[in-house]
């Protein structure tokens, strides 16, 4: 017993101090990017700048930015997803998704980007990718179950 709290304790001082943060409530699934065109997206494709608008071309308006939602979606092609409302998100930090998905989008009806980037990654967000546009479901390719997000 004395041994397995030292353990624990030195692993705990010893490991990376990534925390996940669990959302506080998620809703029931949403089917709001079932019409969005599919691409593949590989986790060694991790790069950061904002998340641009579906076609390349942002323009500059904040009152456009929302309403935005992360889809998250334990289907391929985003057929069912939980949906995240991204307004007003802490950044730079590490999520814990309501579970594991394979599929993910941001759905965002003024189709003009995001100012900030929207990663997903597996556990404890050690491997991350960013979603490179909106209103364009990204079938997920990467090592292991993708269950965190992030916003930086």
């Amino acid at each position: 017993m004395h041994y397995s709290f030292v353990a624990l304790a030195l692993t705990a001082l010893l490991a990376p101090a990534v925390h996940a943060n669990p959302i506080a409530s998620i809703p029931p699934l949403s089917a709001a990017a079932a019409h969005f065109p599919i691409s593949q997206l590989n986790i060694t494709e991790a790069r950061h700048s904002g998340t641009s608008p579906r076609g390349g071309i942002a323009v500059d308006t904040t009152q456009a930015t929302f309403p935005a939602n992360l889809l998250l979606c334990p289907s391929v092609n985003c057929l069912s997803c939980f949906s995240i409302n991204l307004a007003n998100q802490p950044l730079d930090e590490c999520f814990a998704a309501p579970g594991t998905f394979i599929t993910a989008a941001i759905s965002q009806p003024s189709n003009q980007g995001l100012p900030f980037g929207v990663l997903v990654g597996t556990s404890g967000c050690a491997s991350v990718a960013q979603l490179p546009a909106v209103n364009e479901c990204f079938n997920l390719n990467g090592p292991g179950a993708f269950d965190t997000f992030a916003f930086v």
